[in-house]
Parts: C-alpha cells; structure tokens; sequence
C-alpha cells in the first residue's frame, strides 16, 4: 500500500512515536509525522485523521448505508455532508455551544438549514 504522505527524514528521530492527544506529532523530538524516515501504516492513519478534522473516518458500510466519525468539525461541515447524502448527525458531546460560543451555534443552525 503507498503512502498518502512524504516523508523527508530531517527529524533525525530515529523512529515516530505518536503524541496521543496529537497523533501527527512525535513525543521524542516533537516534529511532525512527515519529518520523519517513516511511520506504521496505523501511525499515517491516525496523523491524517487528525490533521484533516473537517473530514469523518468512513467506520461502516453496508449496502447503501454508511457510517461516518468525526469531530464537531466534521459535523458542521455542509459541503461533505450533502456530497454523502448524509441525514443524520448524532452530537454526543454534550453542552459544545457552552464551549465553543455562538458561533458554533450559528454554525449548526445552518447546518439544519442547509441539510
């Protein structure tokens, strides 16, 4: 399987080990995944899924039906949703418009519009 990332190897970090909280930061010399001479194919997974959060992780598909996860980012984001025909959202993060203000909350409104 090829790689979707470059690797260039001026970390000289002889191995990656994923941040757990950032999984495209290395905890030994704090440098991206991409400075490295390479990583496991679970390790560009979880870097990828980390840095494009506007993008779910397809985690289920049968027939025409498909499940998505992703961050609140993910969520509110109107182009992939309608491109997905997708029609339900299930937020279980509870209170993320005390967290994140009103514009988080003008953002979900217009989700409901736009979907």
């Amino acid at each position: 399987m090829a790689s979707q990332m470059v690797f260039t190897g001026v970390a000289g970090c002889p191995q990656f080990y994923p941040n757990h909280f950032k999984a495209d930061m290395c905890v030994s010399c704090q440098n991206r995944i991409q400075a490295h001479a390479g990583a496991t194919t679970e390790q560009i997974s979880a870097a990828l899924e980390f840095s494009v959060d506007k993008v779910p992780s397809l985690i289920w598909e049968h027939l025409e039906g498909k499940l998505f996860l992703g961050g609140y980012k993910a969520a509110l984001n109107v182009p992939f949703l309608k491109n997905n025909n997708i029609s339900l959202v299930v937020d279980t993060a509870k209170g993320l418009e005390n967290v994140l203000g009103p514009k988080y909350k003008k953002m979900v409104e217009k989700r409901s519009e736009d979907c």
